[in-house]
């Protein structure tokens, strides 16, 4: 038995190895609550063993007594690299980040060192210890976007429109204009209109011409829930991706109001100083989402695969290259119908005033729904949309508009849940994105200054719309403002000129 531990045969280093690799995979699956007797799982597990034998025999015919000291010194020193030529991993400080490998390393060595032979147990234990814990959380925690009915119960919700004074916001990610969607693409026109027909159903007020000051998310959100516009990029956003400044929630805590929020871990509002009633986090990752997707084992093995290596930023950074094929990311399905069935199902039962805020990564990329809502096959999915050649370009569209068709029917259906309770008479509600569909010809490289009228349009033009308590009237305003300008006139609050 010592055999399988020994380092110094092919069979010890290979459990070292496969340690290394395997478990925290097993550990990553098991934290989604993927299904591990998937044909992917074991395809994946198997394959493992392949860079574990490579290792394993590099390793002896170096004469290297202890491989692991290898696999950890080198996996330090090539993040280091990374970092070191692209100045920033872009989620911890550059200090912080190299502390945090620097002792690890360091650790390693030293028990490397001191337990020698014996260094293989700590490595296999580490990993086992790690995932059993994993295991131990999955059992005993509750999915917090979890839904025990198939479908919202309205029947015991009063309906006689004297309900808590509510305020619904929702951002939907990556939401152009009305007005900002192509004209002479015949699916755009149609989104447009299904847009337009939704929000006129349930007597909102839409400015078609609306537009963000930013192009990103990380500023886009930032300046507008502090209601100002950046001094800097990324201002008021902390290491670990949570906005620790919010002005918009400070508000609604000096009226009393209760906070609910859903959020992706893109960008997370949940910050300690400003106490929530519902937190409500989806992964963007999510990997289970890739089960309703129709693909082929070998293409979700690839989807896992990618998603376990860039979960690393350092590695994500190595592997830019080729993530206009492929991504951690799915987009909408990470939501699957949270919109409709749990951010309703809170709203019905709130009995306080709550401000209800809900960042929906939809219809961000990539385009998974189809126009009729249908999943379209993982191997559709794609990544680019920067740097677009014409076809390129009226094919992103396309795709494009069929999943913002598919998302404004979710509205659509949400909405008419709150309607049919009579909670929507009594709440105000304001929808709107964060910035444009960001489709473009340009690449990245290009500076903002050389981008086409087309592309800019692409870009900044977003949705905004708003429905206040006795309005149902719908009305199609043509004024051309910043999103921050709409929401303080929808507030009647002072215009600053932004």
């Amino acid at each position: 038995m010592s055999r399988w531990f020994d380092p110094r045969t092919m069979v010890g280093r290979c459990v070292a190895f496969y340690a290394v690799l395997a478990l925290p995979l097993l550990r990553l699956l098991v934290r989604q609550q993927y299904d591990l007797l998937r044909p992917e799982v074991a395809a994946l597990l198997v394959l493992l063993l392949v860079p574990c034998l490579v290792l394993a025999g590099v390793t002896r015919k170096l004469g290297l007594f202890y491989p692991i000291l290898v696999a950890w010194v080198g996996l330090f020193s090539a993040s280091t690299v990374i970092l070191l030529v692209t100045g920033s991993t872009g989620w911890v400080s550059t200090n912080q980040w190299l502390l945090t490998w620097g002792a690890m390393a360091a650790l390693t060595a030293a028990a490397v060192v001191a337990l020698r032979e014996r260094v293989v147990y700590m490595v296999v234990l580490v990993p086992v210890g790690m995932l059993v814990a994993q295991v131990g959380m999955v059992v005993t925690a509750r999915n917090p976007l979890a839904v025990a009915a198939p479908d919202v119960e309205v029947e015991n919700v009063s309906r006689t429109g004297t309900g808590p004074a509510h305020v619904i916001h929702i951002v939907f990610d990556e939401q152009i204009g009305l007005a900002g969607f192509p004209s002479d693409i015949a699916e755009c026109v149609t989104a447009a209109q299904v847009w337009r027909d939704v929000l006129a159903r349930h007597g909102f007020v839409v400015y078609p011409r609306a537009f963000s000051n930013y192009d990103v998310t990380w500023n886009s959100l930032p300046s507008i829930m502090n209601d100002r516009l950046l001094d800097r990029p990324l201002q008021h956003q902390s290491q670990d991706s949570v906005l620790n400044s919010n002005e918009r929630f400070a508000q609604a805590i000096r009226k009393g109001m209760d906070l609910a929020l859903y959020q992706s871990e893109f960008l997370r509002f949940d910050a300690s100083v400003f106490p929530a009633t519902i937190v409500r986090t989806y992964d963007t990752s999510d990997l289970t989402a890739l089960t309703v997707a129709p693909a082929s084992w070998t293409e979700r093995a690839e989807r896992i695969a990618f998603t376990y290596f860039v979960r690393d930023k350092p590695m994500e950074l190595a592997y830019a290259s080729i993530r206009d094929r492929l991504d951690s990311a799915v987009g909408p399905l990470a939501l699957r119908g949270v919109l409709v069935r749990r951010v309703a199902d809170d709203i019905l039962k709130a009995r306080r005033p709550t401000l209800f805020f809900a960042h929906l990564l939809e219809p961000h990329f990539p385009y998974v729904y189809a126009q009729d809502g249908s999943v379209r096959p993982l191997r559709t999915w794609t990544y680019k949309i920067h740097g677009l050649s014409p076809s390129e370009y009226v094919e992103r569209y396309r795709e494009y508009a069929g999943q913002s068709i598919a998302v404004a029917n979710e509205l659509d259906a949400f909405l008419g849940v709150l309607q049919a309770a009579g909670v929507l008479e009594t709440s105000t509600v304001i929808v709107h994105g964060d910035h444009g569909s960001r489709i473009v010809h340009a690449d990245n490289s290009t500076p903002l200054a050389e981008w086409s009228d087309r592309d800019r349009v692409s870009a900044f033009s977003t949705l905004f719309a708003h429905r206040v308590p006795g309005q149902a009237r719908f009305r199609a305003d043509d004024t051309q403002a910043s999103v921050l300008a709409l929401l303080r006139h929808t507030e009647h609050r002072p215009s600053r000129g932004d």
